[in-house]
């Protein structure tokens, strides 16, 4: 099956090389330049226009708290074919700091008790089913992007 190359995507041989803002939400897009249409867009909206103008965006966001099912299928919902996400791994899968209100509320029990309190939590204060765990519903938040063919890149940022 032949992917579908959105018109802004410049096919290279067998590659397709794709070009677009970190973010369609970044702020140079939305309040400080004039991108958009009207300064008034929803969301969705601006997802949409911004999904007309380029084949690719990165979504940041989710290095601070993990996706759901929901919101990817939204954004599915809200993109033409062809076009990709490259998404940041939540903090937390790559040792970064992370906030400890971004885990899952069933999942708060199973901090190690003496980090409990904490300001950050890393990967070593879960036990390790937990963290795989974690691990599994990141990757399950992700399937609708999988499944539409909009899933580029899974962008893992680790602590230097």
């Amino acid at each position: 099956m032949s992917e579908t190359v959105p018109p802004t995507a410049v096919r290279l041989g067998g590659a397709v090389v794709r070009a677009g803002c970190c973010s369609w939400a970044d702020r140079s897009l939305v309040r400080d330049g004039g991108f958009y249409p009207r300064k008034t867009m929803t969301a969705r909206e601006r997802l949409a226009f911004y999904a007309e103008q380029f084949p690719i965006a990165e979504v940041a966001t989710t290095f601070r708290f993990p996706p759901t099912p929901e919101l990817c299928a939204q954004w599915v919902e809200r993109t033409p074919p062809g076009f990709v996400l490259d998404v940041r791994a939540w903090s937390l899968l790559t040792g970064c700091p992370t906030l400890p209100d971004s885990l899952w509320p069933d999942l708060q029990g199973a901090v190690h008790p003496d980090r409990r309190d904490r300001r950050r939590l890393y990967p070593q204060h879960l036990p390790a089913d937990a963290l795989e765990e974690c691990w599994a519903r990141f990757r399950h938040a992700l399937q609708p992007l999988v499944d539409a063919g909009r899933l580029g890149a899974v962008l893992l940022r680790y602590p230097g």
